[in-house]
């Protein structure tokens, strides 16, 4: 049994990694899963097995993409000990990693249009927002918080605040990531990107609109 359980879910990435490179290139309209059938060979009905339609495929592929880009962000921000300037880091990581060409194609343009917005938001908010909320909760013990930069006064305090200064990010860098995307396919992120992720997030959580260490940099190259 559970090596059956084993084939089944090797089967079912396969199928999701063929289905990744096939939407990329055709597109949600232009996609079959007669398609995806073929590059991994297999039967169709195989892939009913695990996706009940071509657009719960797709759920399935911008589900992993999206886990994709955030394991990524979290590898290249593991290195910064300060959780404030972590959160900037993982941020920007996600903001390059979103933009290469397959997940641009995925997270931002066929993925959205091809399960729904409001879908795929729930489907971020699953991957992103827990762990966003989680580090921010760590930094606001940490850091000091004046009340300027206290969004709500709510009951819980931070705990609810940190939710909500998550979805502010959140929303940051997908913004971020359409309005590059709009500039074209060969569209990158910049400087003023990233320096608009810094300054949010070091207002919000420490009351201070820019890094301290980056402050400091920049006066010593006056």
């Amino acid at each position: 049994m559970a090596r059956q359980y084993q084939r089944s879910a090797e089967t079912r990435e396969i199928l999701i990694a063929a289905a990744t490179a096939h939407f990329a290139d055709a597109g949600f309209d232009g996609a079959s899963l007669d398609s995806v059938a073929r590059r991994c060979g297999v039967s169709k009905g195989a892939i009913y097995h695990h996706f009940e339609s071509k657009a719960a495929l797709l759920e399935a592929v911008f589900d992993r993409t999206s886990m994709q880009c955030i394991e990524q962000a979290g590898t290249g921000a593991a290195d910064e000990a300060d959780p404030i300037r972590r959160i900037a880091a993982a941020l920007r990581y996600w903001l390059t990693a979103v933009l290469q060409p397959v997940p641009r194609r995925i997270m931002l343009d066929i993925g959205p249009a091809g399960i729904g917005f409001a879908r795929a938001r729930a489907i971020e908010m699953k991957n992103s927002h827990a762990l966003m909320r989680v580090a921010i909760e760590k930094a606001l013990a940490t850091a000091p918080m004046p009340s300027r930069t206290k969004i709500v006064n709510l009951p819980d305090g931070c705990a609810k605040n940190a939710g909500l200064i998550a979805g502010l990010l959140n929303a940051l860098v997908v913004e971020l990531a359409l309005d590059i995307c709009a500039q074209g396919d060969g569209a990158v992120a910049g400087d003023i990107h990233f320096c608009m992720i810094d300054r949010l997030v070091f207002a919000l959580i420490s009351g201070d609109n820019e890094d301290r260490q980056h402050r400091q940099n920049r006066q010593n190259r006056q």
